[in-house]
């Protein structure tokens, strides 16, 4: 009764008060007598903190132990530890995601030294090329479209499959296989301007297939590419004869060869009796040493370097300090104009026919049911190729083009290409902007 009596009076004092002021409402407090400790800033940063310098592989148990020691107990008033669920939780509050570590561009040494020279001395002069690839004709002008092709190789594997995918609660596990399974390797010319290089009626294409390994059909080796150059060369004469094509290739060893008896150092000693065929480097006819290897010494010798017998061979591991050009008897040989210009094959190549030749499928693909047989990873790999959004991936190309042309590192390049993704080129406040995003 006297409970009664007390709520009775107390609901009195409260119509009363809102009466006098309409915005004087009661207010729930129910789910809120307890306040997370992530609301204390200061303890988020200093779990933040933690997280960070265990590394990149850091986990939600981490903050629990992080939690558990007699130090943030006494301060937290804790009476027991957290549970791995609340850590998680607190995870996610953070900032933090269950994922896959997301992949940027490849960092294959494309940031060494002699790369960058390479890139900005050579390839990119040569890609301004691309922006004048549009025929011009005028009285007395007639100047043939330039089509640049680009080769590459990927290769796809049978068990390359997505891993994080949207699971139902009823789904059970089931046998996956070991390994990556068998692969297939796809060799390929490209351009923005045809796509996948074929023949105008369908019937040719320069694309090649090979199974690597050596249960298979062996390796890709440098008389592949040369085949494969050749017919693409072929097709490309035959159907497309009014244009002037040139051949991108990167890098790759594959491609470095050059012919078996070229000029190299890498082979040379100081000094030697090696017998051979009379030539530049071999003692002359009527020589008291005729048809014997001259060695580097002496070949220095007679080109007006003197101080050529007094040189070690090669220096260790033939890593010559940084800028030396007359350190040992191999730099300098090296360096001659004669071992400079010798020609890889496939310029060789390219050259008899009058080519020019410069040194997202597998995203596709991995959405694709997975290849049961050869013949299942054939076609999906056939397929994926089919799906590239060929022009899509040409304009990013010219985007880190035109970022290395202004100077930009890889990643700069990579943030400009991806901040101005709808565009072929960056724009002039590019730098500006990139000061701004503390990215220089």
């Amino acid at each position: 009764m006297l409970l009664n009596t007390v709520l009775g009076w107390q609901r009195r004092i409260w119509s009363q008060a809102y009466i006098s002021n309409c915005d004087c409402l009661l207010i729930n407090v129910y789910g809120h007598w307890n306040v997370s400790l992530l609301e204390d800033e200061d303890l988020a940063q200093e779990i933040h903190m933690h997280l960070q310098e265990i590394g990149k592989y850091d986990k939600a148990m981490d903050i629990v132990h992080f939690l558990d020691t007699p130090e943030m107990k006494v301060r937290l008033k804790l009476k027991k530890i957290i549970l791995l669920a609340t850590a998680q939780r607190w995870m996610r509050i953070m900032d933090y995601q269950w994922t896959k570590n997301p992949h940027g561009q490849f960092v294959d040494g494309h940031e060494h030294e002699d790369i960058v020279d390479y890139r900005q001395l050579v390839f990119l002069p040569f890609g301004k090329m691309q922006s004048y690839a549009q025929p011009v004709t005028g009285p007395g002008i007639n100047t043939p479209h330039i089509i640049v092709w680009h080769h590459d190789e990927s290769t796809f594997y049978e068990n390359d499959q997505r891993k994080i995918r949207w699971m139902h609660f009823s789904e059970t596990t089931v046998p996956y296989a070991k390994g990556e399974g068998v692969s297939l390797m796809v060799a390929d010319f490209v351009s923005a301007d045809y796509g996948w290089l074929w023949s105008q009626d369908g019937k040719e294409e320069a694309q090649v297939l090979f199974k690597v390994g050596k249960a298979q059909q062996g390796y890709f080796t440098n008389e592949d590419i040369l085949m494969q150059a050749t017919t693409a060369m072929d097709i490309l004469e035959r159907h497309y004869p009014d244009e002037k094509h040139v051949l991108l290739f990167d890098n790759a060893t594959t491609h470095q060869k050059q012919a078996d008896d070229a000029l190299s150092t890498s082979k040379m000693p100081k000094f030697t009796l090696k017998p051979g065929k009379i030539g530049e480097f071999y003692f002359p006819t009527g020589h008291v040493r005729e048809g014997v290897f001259k060695g580097m010494a002496v070949i220095l010798e007679e080109r007006g370097f003197v101080d050529a017998p007094k040189l070690q061979a090669q220096c260790k591991d033939f890593k010559c300090a940084k800028g030396a050009t007359s350190c040992c008897c191999h730099q300098i040989l090296y360096n001659q104009p004669d071992f400079i210009d010798v020609k890889l094959n496939l310029k060789i190549i390219c050259e008899a026919c009058d080519f020019q030749c410069w040194g997202y499928a597998k995203q596709v693909y991995q959405h694709f049911p997975v290849s049961l047989k050869e013949a299942d990873l054939e076609r999906n790999v056939l397929e994926a190729l089919e799906l590239v959004p060929l022009c899509q991936f040409a304009a990013r190309s010219r985007r880190f083009m035109d970022g290395y042309q202004r100077g930009l590192n890889g990643k700069q390049a990579a943030w400009a290409s991806k901040k101005y993704r709808g565009h072929r080129v960056l724009p002039e406040s590019i730098m500006r902007e990139l000061e701004e995003a503390q990215m220089m």
